[in-house]
C-alpha cells in the first residue's frame, strides 16, 4: 500500500543518516526491513505492523537449527552484559521448533503504521533502539 511505502521511504532516509550500517536495507515483507549484520546468518531488522513495532537481530544460519541455536546460546551467555550496554531488557526468543532465533528490543512500541501522526516519534525511537542493539550485540560477533 502507499501508506507502507511512504512509511518505509521516510524511515529509510532517517535510518541511513543515523545508523549507517543499515544503508541498503531491503524490505523483506510489507511490514519489515532487514540488512546483513556482516556475519553469515545474522541480520539486523525492523518490524512494523499496524499496531506494534520493534528492532531485532535475527539468527538463521544455513543447515540444521542447532547451528542457529548455538549462536543464540553464545550471545545469551552474555545476556547481562548485553542488556546493561543496551540499557534495558531484551526479548531473547528461541524455540525448539524453529531454526530462526531473535533478540528483540523491548518494550515493543505500542503503535505502528496505523498511527501516522506518530510516525516521526516511532521512527526516532526504533532507530535509537537499533543503534543500542547493534552497539550491545556486535562486540560478541567475533566469538561466533
Amino acid at each position: 500500500s502507499n501508506t507502507r511505502k511512504s512509511f518505509w521511504r521516510s524511515f529509510s532516509r532517517k535510518a541511513e543518516e543515523r545508523i549507517p550500517f543499515m544503508q541498503g536495507a531491503s524490505i523483506r515483507k510489507v511490514d519489515s526491513v532487514s540488512k546483513s549484520a556482516g556475519r553469515t546468518g545474522l541480520s539486523w531488522g525492523f518490524a512494523v505492523n499496524r499496531y506494534e513495532s520493534w528492532a531485532e537481530l535475527t539468527i538463521s544460519l544455513s543447515g540444521d537449527k542447532q547451528r542457529s541455536h548455538d549462536v543464540f546460546d553464545i550471545l545469551y551467555g552474555h545476556k547481562d552484559e548485553i542488556e546493561a550496554k543496551y540499557t534495558g531488557p531484551l526479548l531473547w526468543d528461541k524455540k525448539d521448533s524453529r531454526k530462526m532465533c531473535n533478540v528483540k528490543s523491548m518494550p515493543r512500541e505500542d503503535h505502528g503504521m496505523e498511527d501516522q501522526e506518530r510516525w516521526n516519534e516511532l521512527q526516532d525511537r526504533l532507530i535509537d533502539k537499533m543503534y543500542r542493539l547493534e552497539r550491545s550485540l556486535s562486540p560478541y560477533f567475533q566469538s561466533i
